[in-house]
């Protein structure tokens, strides 16, 4: 009977954690960054995001636009890992 009594208790301490384990899992993480800047000479936008969604994918995105007296230009950078891809790629692998 002592056995059973502890074997219940353990299970009942236990059941939090396993709860609370599984919570984190499958959060979705997020971080969003952007900054604008113009003047006399010129103006920029910069913005990032990262994340996961709780399903084993993540993605990454980096875009920066610039203007100037001597020209304007732009770069992206972008990376997704995982089954799905929830956000715009400029590439597709069909493979």
């Amino acid at each position: 009977m002592r056995t059973l009594y502890r074997f219940i208790v353990a299970g009942a301490l236990s059941a939090p954690l396993l709860v609370g384990a599984a919570g984190l899992a499958s959060a979705d993480t997020n971080y969003n960054h952007d900054s604008t800047v113009a003047g006399p000479d010129g103006a920029w936008h910069y913005s990032v995001c990262a994340g996961t969604d709780g399903h084993g994918n993540s993605y990454y995105r980096e875009h920066l636009s610039w203007s100037g007296p001597h020209g304007a230009g732009t770069s992206n950078t972008g990376s997704s890992a995982g089954h799905h891809h929830h956000h715009d790629d400029d590439h597709h692998d069909d493979d």
